[in-house]
């Protein structure tokens, strides 16, 4: 994003008029400059790359200016967004609110208990929920208790609103404030936003052109006050607690895994179980991994799993990773590794020492930028085994795939014969393995602790992975509860195979 479209982002709303400078702006200034400093001392990719820490120090200066305008809390939120998104990277945001699956987590790496925040993001809301299915826009539910929204029905596609269209809202409007990698990956990712913003006024109305059987229709929709948990009751999603489930199929087996986050007893058990079932699927023709929305977490499970598969990791050339060892990511990993040890969170007992080892690397070279590897080493594979799996492997991403879950993909894209279907991943960053900072006045934020290079075989960072066979939701049958991708897949396994 250029300078000058970031500037202009920043002005207020038109039309908008404060009777009183809103306490929050009180907050603004300290809040933004303890969080540059935090990352310009703990993220590790402000040390490592040029071109991001001149971003980052532009959009910390334009944003200062900022904080002398400031008259709203939607002032100090837009302020704030803009910082954080001009690293172009999700793994760096400020986290409004902490899901109860990672407040644990958020808890440990902080050291402390979560501090109450001082700033209430207010979301708006039209009752209308929306998501993208091939390449439209698509109702997916719609709140009748809501001014308008009984005008409209769940598959009803969405054309324009205000005069713009879906992807200008987002691509202006909405994906500026937001972490953004990859474009075409956030506009299924945020689309749900178009109908629920922080950004908008009370009382104000969108007219908004929708298309049911073919026949456009236009529906005006009021702007309505919601709690900050409205989108996650409104759509209802797979319990985050379910990480890992297994169904025997005539081919062999197709495998879900929607994260890599152990970050619980119960998943850290959910995800031993995937790495031990990975030996007993050796003897199948097909096996189907879908990782359709992994964003990421503990990568040493999906290593684990590769080895009892096929007996071997694919061998690669090492580019060095870096870690940041400053005082806050020591006292952050220290807290974690005896987390992990306490709760089963390593995947074995060689992954628990190589985490002791780490420590102990970074703690005898403080306030460095330590390297993890030998540049230009080529990692040989390990011996292969009679035993190992010798059938298809498909591997099945979407949007949603991102850090470790990218990375998994990555490393078995290494093997022979895996073949990635469904749509390209999100674009993985340079920065990775997250810690969380607060500032006193109570905004959680996340830092990137590493700097990551070898993730990136043959692209750069900030591209996908595009998969072999593309495979986009089918929305006509998604409308009907058929999971579209999984039936083009199977149907294709199914010709491929038969006898």
């Amino acid at each position: 994003m250029s300078l000058k479209i970031y500037l202009a982002l920043l002005v207020a709303v038109p039309g908008m008029t404060f009777a009183s400078v809103s306490p929050v702006c009180n907050l603004l200034d300290r809040d933004l400059a303890y969080v540059h400093n935090s990352m310009k001392q703990n993220l590790a990719v402000y040390t490592f790359d040029a071109n991001l820490r001149a971003r980052a120090d532009a959009a910390f200066e334009t944003g200062k200016l900022q904080t002398a305008l400031c008259k709203s809390d939607q002032d100090y939120l837009r302020t704030i967004r803009a910082y954080f998104a001009s690293y172009n990277d999700p793994h760096l945001a400020p986290w409004w609110t902490i899901r109860a699956d990672l407040s644990t987590i958020v808890k440990v790496s902080l050291g402390h208990d979560i501090l109450p925040t001082r700033v209430k993001t207010q979301y708006m809301a039209t009752g209308v929920l929306v998501h993208r299915l091939g390449n439209g826009y698509y109702v997916k539910s719609v709140d009748v208790n809501q001014p308008g929204a009984n005008l409209v029905q769940p598959t009803d596609q969405l054309i324009s609103c205000d005069d713009k269209t879906p992807s200008q809202i987002l691509q202006n409007e909405i994906l500026p404030f937001e972490g953004v990698s990859s474009v075409p990956a956030s506009s299924y990712l945020f689309a749900n936003r178009l109908f629920f913003r922080w950004d908008k006024i009370a009382d104000s109305k969108s007219l908004c052109v929708f298309s049911r059987s073919g026949n456009k229709f236009v529906a005006e929709l009021p702007w309505t006050p919601v709690d900050e948990s409205y989108l996650k009751d409104f759509n209802t999603n797979v319990s985050p607690e379910k990480l890992y489930s297994i169904e025997a199929r005539p081919y062999g087996h197709w495998i879900q895994l929607n994260s890599f986050a152990g970050y619980s007893a119960e998943q850290s058990q959910q995800l031993a179980q995937f790495v031990a079932d990975a030996q007993g699927l050796r003897g199948d023709r097909v096996v189907v991994l879908d990782l359709r929305g992994n964003s990421g977490g503990n990568s040493s499970w999906g290593n684990q799993w590769i080895e009892n598969l096929y007996g071997y990791l694919p061998g690669a050339e090492i580019k060095s990773n870096f870690v940041l060892s400053s005082p806050g990511n020591i006292g952050h990993y220290e807290r974690v590794f005896k987390f992990f040890a306490e709760n089963g969170g390593f995947p074995s007992i060689a992954d628990q020492e190589a985490f002791s080892k780490f420590l102990e690397l970074m703690k005898a070279n403080p306030d460095k930028l330590v390297s993890l590897g030998e540049p230009g080493a080529v990692l040989p594979p390990k011996p292969q085994v009679p035993s190992q799996f010798r059938g298809q492997l498909y591997v099945i991403s979407d949007s949603g795939v991102f850090s470790s879950g990218e990375l998994f993909l990555q490393t078995l894209r290494l093997i022979p014969g895996v073949i990635q279907v469904g749509m390209a991943t999100n674009a993985s960053t340079l920065a990775g393995d997250i810690r969380f900072d607060q500032t006193p006045d109570g905004l959680v934020f996340s830092i990137g602790t590493k700097v990551f290079q070898n993730i990136f075989i043959g692209r750069d960072p900030g591209q996908p992975l595009l998969p072999q066979i593309e495979i986009l939701q089918d929305p006509q049958l998604e409308f009907k509860g058929v999971d579209s991708v999984r039936k083009k897949l199977e149907e294709i396994i199914f010709n491929t195979n038969k006898e």
